[in-house]
């Protein structure tokens, strides 16, 4: 028996654990369905470390863009079935989550975590000699209206974001500012430079951690390992059923995505997650690859260099929750917009993998005790921002497990 098992590989359940020994714990078990860390959508995150990028959403914006999610000829947004009623339910609490004062703590609480991730990150990566294709080279938000380019000028000032860290930019200067944008077709109205923000290979940091946490703190990995249940007894979770048998411990701590809602809704804790897909393309050696990290923000597209000249990019949010599946059709028109901005990029061994955003209603990680098992801990729900977050999330759970243990 373990003290202490981890459910997830991805990036949070690791840097749960690495935080975890920082306290001295080392009878730990980190236990995943895949075969590997970071197989899931860690793994093909669009890499960009998003500091300044973290605003929550807002509720109305969902139901402003109900028209588009029900236009089934743009991919861009899209809801695949009207009838999927987790949707509605899910929506529904995230327009209850906006009632009062609760955005403004939101924000404050995100951007707190956002800086404290940002600085244990570069802790780790100094300690640890770890190399993941960092780079400090800033993140060029592109916008199709003025609109949207004064919204996201507001929210960097709403998170007091000092002047001399962002660059308000033409259209003209915005294409010129990165020369991978040499030849864009789509319509810009302007940009905004963010200067701090940065890029890392989310795969390659999960594995070099892996690493780490195997040889210099002796922990255990148990990989092709599916949950089927948590087991209770009263006001504790007592094991795990799994495929390969029921596992024993004395702590459970639940960092496994979107699959957290499926184990955790039978014991009555109830966290809301809907599974938001995006897809992701790697292109490795590609032809070519920006300086910066670029945003097109209404394809709700990134590009990000990521390690070994490869490029990585992200593209779309789709909302379903029973369709796992990589649709063609959908990688066309992403392909079709990619070539819209850059044309003259390669595309011919495109490696095409999709991921699934855990979103709360509220769009804020859930974090801590559970308050109906004194032995099973939280750290999921991220949405889109389980690279930016992990670190800080991951540390405030494994302070808070110690301090209950003292």
């Amino acid at each position: 028996m373990s003290r202490i098992i981890i459910i997830g590989a991805g990036v949070v359940g690791l840097t749960t654990a690495y935080y975890l020994t920082e306290h001295g714990y080392k009878d730990i078990t980190v236990i995943d369905s895949s075969t590997g860390p970071a197989m899931g959508t860690s793994g093909i995150n669009g890499a960009q470390l998003c500091y300044r990028y973290v605003s929550p959403m807002e509720p109305m914006r969902l139901f402003k863009n109900i028209p588009t999610l029900l236009d089934s000829r743009d991919q861009r947004l899209r809801l695949t079935s009207i009838l999927d009623y987790k949707f509605w339910i899910w929506s529904l609490r995230v327009l209850l989550s906006g009632i009062g004062s609760h955005y403004e703590q939101k924000l404050s609480t995100v951007v707190s975590l956002a800086e404290e991730s940002r600085s244990l990150l570069l802790d780790m990566k100094d300690k640890l000699d770890m190399s993941f294709g960092y780079q400090l080279n800033g993140k060029l938000h592109l916008f199709q209206t003025a609109e949207g380019m004064k919204g996201y000028e507001q929210s960097l000032k709403s998170i007091n974001t000092p002047q001399s860290m962002y660059q308000v930019l033409s259209a003209e200067d915005a294409l010129k500012h990165d020369t991978f944008l040499g030849d864009c077709k789509t319509n810009i109205a302007g940009g905004i430079f963010v200067r701090d923000e940065a890029v890392g290979n989310c795969k390659t940091f999960c594995d070099h951690l892996e690493t780490y946490l195997k040889k210099e703190c002796g922990i255990h990995f148990q990989y092709e390992t599916s949950v089927n249940k948590l087991i209770r007894s009263g006001d504790k979770i007592t094991g795990i059923d799994t495929n390969n048998g029921r596992i024993v411990a004395e702590h459970v701590f639940v960092c496994a995505g979107w699959a957290a809602e499926k184990m955790l809704k039978p014991l009555g804790v109830r966290i809301g997650l809907y599974p938001v897909k995006g897809y992701s393309l790697t292109i490795p050696n590609a032809n070519k690859r920006p300086e910066t990290n670029i945003t097109v923000r209404e394809h709700f597209m990134v590009f990000a260099p990521i390690d070994n000249g490869a490029l990585r990019i992200t593209a779309f949010k789709h909302f379903e929750s029973k369709d796992y599946q990589i649709n063609p059709a959908v990688v066309d028109d992403m392909k079709r917009r990619i070539k819209d901005v850059v044309p003259d990029l390669d595309l011919s061994n495109a490696e095409v993998a999709i991921g699934h955003r855990p979103m709360t209603p509220d769009d804020m990680p859930v974090l801590g005790q559970s308050e109906k098992y004194k032995n099973l801990h939280l750290n999921c729900g991220h949405g889109a921002l389980g690279w930016t977050l992990a670190h800080g999330t991951a540390k405030r759970v494994a302070d808070e497990f110690h301090s209950l243990q003292s």
